[in-house]
């Protein structure tokens, strides 16, 4: 027997199967007809129906949690980059071809198994990998009108030549006025600047992809709602029906 249709005296009182209802008047004000959500067969009891929808709101509990954890990843990136971008500005303290210190989460390359670092796009990791790079290259310095090349050739670039010779350089032998340093952790503050730049870029990125995170959850929130309230109207219609069925049976 289907929902929606009165059932005859030698009908069996047996549970009804549920297809396509139509419920009686009030329990669907919106619609004379309300058709099986997609995924349903086309009859099924009511005790199948309740199984397939604990198994559904399990579904949608789960990928609304989901959600809410990358929300909340996404919110600890922004924040850790926002930190970054804080600790190398405090290292910029001087004129550009000075030398700043990175932290020592850069230096020992922890940083690289941190989940903030682990969710940037490509483009984050390059920035951040091309600035520890730099710390831990050898640097020349040279003073301008004293070192010339060997040969006439031309001074190679990314040779400091802002006569600025940092403490601890070593002269390099052979080459009067060229000086040269480990690398030891620091960095030209404008490879800094290069780092800021690339990290704001991450942040706007970041904050895009937050705002959709935000719209796909309100989105599920919205759609969970529709799914109790159509859970809501099936079971009023199903129980009128079954409320008629025994009346038209008694009545006979």
């Amino acid at each position: 027997m289907t929902l929606g249709t009165t059932p005859s005296k030698s009908t069996s009182l047996a549970t009804p199967m549920l297809s396509t209802f139509k419920p009686t008047a009030g329990a669907m004000a919106a619609s004379a007809t309300t058709p099986m959500p997609s995924g349903l067969p086309s009859q099924m009891s009511i005790t199948d129906l309740m199984g397939w929808l604990s198994v559904q709101m399990s579904k949608s509990e789960s990928v609304i949690r989901g959600q809410m954890g990358d929300i909340q990843a996404t919110k600890a990136q922004q924040e850790k980059i926002s930190q970054l971008e804080e600790l190398l500005r405090a290292q910029k303290t001087g004129a550009d071809g000075d030398v700043a210190h990175l932290p020592a989460e850069f230096a020992n390359g922890t940083f690289k198994n941190e989940d903030w670092y682990k969710n940037m796009s490509a483009e984050g990791k390059a920035t951040i990998q091309a600035l520890v790079d730099k710390t831990s290259q050898d640097r020349y310095y040279y003073e301008p009108g004293v070192y010339t090349p060997a040969g006439g050739a031309s001074i190679p670039a990314g040779f400091d030549g802002t006569g600025k010779i940092p403490p601890g350089a070593e002269a390099v032998p052979g080459q009067p006025g060229l000086y040269w340093t480990q690398g030891d952790g620091s960095v030209k503050t404008s490879a800094i600047d290069d780092t800021l730049k690339g990290l704001d870029n991450e942040m706007s990125a970041t904050g895009s992809s937050s705002e959709m995170q935000m719209i796909q959850l309100q989105s599920a929130v919205s759609a969970r709602g529709q799914a109790l309230q159509l859970i809501s109207n099936m079971i009023s219609s199903f129980n009128d029906t079954s409320k008629a069925i025994i009346g038209n049976t008694r009545g006979g």
